[in-house]
C-alpha cells in the first residue's frame, strides 16, 4: 500500500477536476493554522479520512477492540463492492459524504497500479522461505520514499506532520460514519456480525493519527540517533551476526519513518530517487502476474492510475449508467495487483535494500535539533 502522504495527492489530484480545491491546496501549502470556512476544512477531513481508511484499520495495534481485520479484509477481497455501496449511498453531488468516498475509491485505484512495481523492488516475505527474511521492512520503506518523491515530484514538501492533526482534529461527520459502517456490514459477514465494528473504528482513527504523528513528528535529535542506531544494526548484519530483538525492533521502527532533510542534507540522494522512480524505464514484472514485460515508470503508474481515477468519477458525477464503468475498471480482488491473481511469486522479485541505502553512508549525524 502506498503510504499516507501519497494517498493524500493521489485523493487531491482525482478530485481536481471536479471540485474547487483551490482553498483546499492553499491550506496544505500554508501554516496549519491558516483559516477555512467550515465546508471547505469539512471537505479536506472528508477526503483525507477517505483516502486513508482502507490503511487506518492496519494502525489499530493499541487500542482495544482493533478493527485490524477490517483492513485486511478491504485489500484481499471485497473493495469494489464496499466502495460501489458507499457510492450508491452517497448523493451523487459534491457534498460531504460523496467527496469520502470518492476519495476512498482513489485508494484502491492507487494501490493496485503502483503495488506491483513496489513488489517487484522490495519482494514479500514467506516464512517458509527463508531468504525472504532479509526483504523484511523493505515494502513499508519503498512507500515512505515514495511519500518523499511525490511530495517532491508535486511541490508539496510543506506536507508534514503539523498537517495531519488539523485534519483529525475535526470529526466526520456521522452520518459518513454510518454510512462505512453499514458498507462493511453489507459485504463482510464478519462486520455484520460484529457487535462492536463502531468502537474499532473509533479506535482506527485515533491509532491512526497516533501514527502518523510519530511516524513523521520526531525531532532531528530522535531521528539522528535511529539512524545511528540503524547503523550499527547494518554492520553487524554485514558481519554476518544474527540480529537481535533490539536489532529487529529498530530496524523496524526505522522503516515506518519517513525520511527526513536534516541540516541540509537530503536522505534520499539521485541514487535511490532513479531506482525509486525508474527513470530509465528498466524491464520489470508484476510478480502477481508475472508473464507481462513491463517498463513503465513510476509517474507512467501514476499517471494510468489518475486517468482511471478521472474516468470512474466523471461517470458517477455525469452518467447514470456509471455503474458500467466501474463494474469495467474496478474489479473486486486483491489491491496487490491491477490484474486478479494476487499471489506474489518471489522469484520475480528484484527487491532492493533500500534500509541500506539510506542510512549506511548518511553523511553527518552530529546534528542539532
Amino acid at each position: 500500500m502506498p503510504s499516507q502522504l501519497a494517498h493524500l495527492i493521489f485523493a487531491l489530484e482525482s478530485l481536481k477536476p471536479f471540485l474547487d480545491l483551490a482553498p483546499l491546496l492553499s491550506d496544505l501549502s500554508l501554516d496549519p493554522d491558516s483559516p477555512l470556512s467550515e465546508f471547505n476544512h469539512q471537505a479536506l477531513v472528508a477526503l483525507n479520512h477517505g483516502a486513508q481508511m482502507p490503511d487506518m484499520f492496519y494502525h489499530n495495534r493499541r487500542s482495544k477492540p482493533s478493527g485490524l481485520y477490517i483492513s485486511v479484509a478491504l485489500h484481499r477481497r471485497g473493495f469494489a463492492q464496499v466502495t460501489k455501496s458507499l457510492l450508491t449511498k452517497a448523493s451523487g453531488k459534491l457534498d460531504l459524504p460523496t467527496v469520502f468516498s470518492l476519495a476512498f475509491l482513489s485508494h484502491g485505484i492507487l494501490d493496485r497500479n503502483l503495488h506491483p512495481w513496489i513488489n517487484f523492488r522490495s519482494g514479500w516475505v514467506v516464512p517458509s522461505q527463508s531468504h525472504t527474511d532479509a526483504w523484511r521492512h523493505l515494502h513499508v520503506v519503498c512507500e515512505r520514499l515514495i511519500d518523499h518523491y511525490c511530495c517532491s515530484w508535486k511541490n508539496m514538501k510543506n506536507l508534514n506532520s503539523a498537517l495531519f492533526p488539523k485534519l483529525y482534529a475535526t470529526d466526520l461527520v456521522p452520518e459518513i460514519a454510518s454510512r462505512l459502517v453499514d458498507s462493511l456490514k453489507q459485504v463482510y459477514p464478519r462486520c455484520l456480525n460484529d457487535t462492536q465494528l463502531q468502537e474499532r473504528f473509533e479506535n482506527a482513527k485515533n491509532d491512526a493519527n497516533g501514527f502518523y504523528h510519530w511516524s513523521m513528528g520526531l525531532s532531528s535529535t530522535e531521528y539522528c540517533d535511529l539512524a545511528k542506531k540503524t547503523q550499527a544494526c547494518l554492520h553487524a548484519r554485514s558481519n554476518g551476526y544474527v540480529e537481535t530483538a533490539e536489532q529487529e525492533d529498530i530496524l523496524h521502527y526505522v522503516s515506518l519513518l519517513h525520511p527526513r532533510v536534516v541540516n541540509g542534507i537530503e536522505p534520499c540522494n539521485q541514487t535511490i530517487l532513479s531506482l525509486l522512480s525508474n527513470s530509465n524505464r528498466q524491464e520489470w514484472v508484476d510478480p502477481c502476474y508475472k508473464t507481462q514485460v513491463r517498463t513503465e515508470s513510476l509517474q507512467d503508474l501514476w499517471g494510468q492510475a489518475l486517468k482511471k481515477s478521472h474516468t470512474v468519477i466523471d461517470a458517477y458525477l455525469h452518467n447514470n449508467k456509471w455503474q458500467l464503468v466501474y463494474d469495467q475498471l474496478i474489479h473486486d480482488g486483491d489491491l496487490r495487483s491491477e490484474f486478479q491473481e494476487g499471489a506474489c511469486h518471489n522469484e520475480d522479485c528484484q527487491p532492493i535494500d533500500w534500509i541500506r541505502m539510506l542510512y549506511q553512508n548518511f553523511p553527518d549525524l552530529s546534528l542539532e535539533n
